[in-house]
């Protein structure tokens, strides 16, 4: 009798176990789903952006943006680096730096460091830059081209004009654009920043 009684209680227990067994991975099996389409839906976000004053929308996420971000993005960075006095360039390639990657950032700084000082040692000089050209804007995945036109000042005075590639290497995070590159090539052509071999000029 006593043996019946222990079986049925260890058959009991078994059974509960199973049962707790199963709920376990049940509830394991909804966390991976639920993690799974947490992250998804956190990649295919995309974030609409207004610029101030209004304008068209642009957007980003998804490790992609949209041809007007992408423009926004271009002119910001080769304002930054094309039109500065001796004034303001240090705090303009400070700024910019935020844009670059952080395995290319210390690279840069120091690039940019460099030209800050060589800037600084001529305040009589500035620099303005203007886009150039029907398509001054090309974009393939990974590499925009601005063609432009940079002016040297001398005492406010234009001294020199040289058309100028900017070559700006990127990748976009789900919706965050880093800068992995920026080269500027002097001289005319098309497709500068396209071709290989190309005689380039480091920085700004």
């Amino acid at each position: 009798m006593m043996r019946s009684s222990f079986l049925a209680m260890l058959d009991a227990a078994q059974a509960k176990n199973r049962l707790l067994t199963f709920g376990f991975l049940v509830l394991l099996a909804l966390n991976i789903v639920n993690t799974v389409s947490l992250q998804r839906a956190r990649t295919l976000t995309q974030t609409v952006i207004v610029p101030v004053g209004g304008g068209e929308g642009m957007t980003v996420g998804h490790g992609k943006a949209s041809p007007e971000y992408l423009r926004h993005m271009a002119r910001y960075v080769t304002q930054m680096v094309g039109t500065w006095t001796a004034s303001s360039a240090r705090p303009q390639l400070q700024e910019l730096l935020a844009l670059f990657a952080p395995e290319v950032v210390g690279k840069a700084q120091a690039e940019f460091e460099k030209t800050a000082v060589q800037i600084e040692r001529f305040p009589s000089i500035s620099s303005v830059m203007r886009w150039q050209g029907d398509q001054a804007l090309r974009v393939k995945p990974g590499l925009i081209q601005v063609s432009a036109s940079k002016d040297r000042l001398v005492n406010g005075s234009v001294s020199e004009t040289t058309p100028i590639h900017y070559c700006i290497e990127y990748r976009i995070d789900e919706s965050r654009f880093w800068v992995l590159g920026l080269r500027e090539v002097e001289g005319p052509g098309v497709d500068r920043c396209f071709v290989p071999d190309q005689p380039a000029k480091e920085g700004s």
